[in-house]
């Protein structure tokens, strides 16, 4: 358990040691948590700074007439429902897209091991296929991560479509962005527009000119690390 955890909404650190949470600025915080609260609303503020996994979403508790937030292990709290219908017409947009422009198409691809189901898989020259991951309600990284590298030891590039700008598949894995927010902004025929995504992984040298520490050994080891050169708030229209 800890006292400080990252509130992902806000883009602040709650500190439940003290009676305003650290935010005098914003009475009723911890009710308007526990009355809006989302499985990947609050996370480890460790995993945030050093860039590591955290192993699943996090809540607050209150023991001892003192709150903590701890970590909510992996299946403790369900990460997805069943389909919402915003999820169903991402789905069948991107597969009704693909095939129109003459790609082969496996909707409800389910692997013969049985660790894998993605939503749309898309065949393109050469053999080569994409894995497109619809990802609307709440996700813990871990399971990001898991279901990134089934894809890839499947031959799968994996691309994750995400509406929240929030969402723990960004800057993870693969991402795209789309600002739909309802099942009726998704046109049979209508490209979506792209509102952030990545784009290229570069070769970036690990010394003093990066903003971020080395995931390595904490400070700067003047070796070599990719990174994703990403675009965010484009314009681009997509369509699969």
């Amino acid at each position: 358990m800890t006292h400080n955890v990252l509130h992902r909404g806000y883009g602040i650190t709650i500190d439940l040691s003290a009676s305003d949470l650290g935010h005098p600025d914003r009475p009723g915080l911890l009710q308007e948590i526990h009355r809006n609260y989302k499985p990947d609303l609050l996370y480890c503020l460790g995993a945030h700074e050093y860039g590591t996994v955290c192993p699943g979403f996090m809540t607050i508790v209150e023991k001892n007439g003192r709150y903590h937030a701890r970590h909510v292990t992996k299946g403790e709290v369900p990460e997805t429902t069943g389909e919402s219908e915003l999820h169903k017409a991402l789905k069948n947009h991107t597969a009704e897209t693909a095939s129109r422009d003459g790609f082969g198409v496996t909707v409800e691809d389910r692997a013969v091991h049985g660790r894998r189901r993605t939503d749309v898989t898309i065949a393109g020259a050469n053999g080569k296929k994409i894995g497109y991951e619809i990802q609307i309600s709440p996700i813990a990284s871990g399971s990001v991560d898991t279901r990134t590298r089934t894809a890839v030891a499947d031959g799968l590039t994996p691309l994750w479509l995400v509406t929240n700008e929030n969402s723990l598949a960004i800057d993870r894995a693969p991402w795209a962005r789309l600002n739909v927010q309802r099942w009726q902004d998704v046109g049979s025929r209508d490209a979506l527009r792209v509102r952030g995504g990545v784009k290229a992984l570069q070769m970036v040298r690990c010394d003093w000119t990066t903003q971020r520490e080395c995931h390595k050994t904490g400070t700067r080891c003047n070796g070599w690390h990719a990174a994703w050169n990403r675009r965010r708030h484009t314009t681009t229209t997509w369509c699969a």
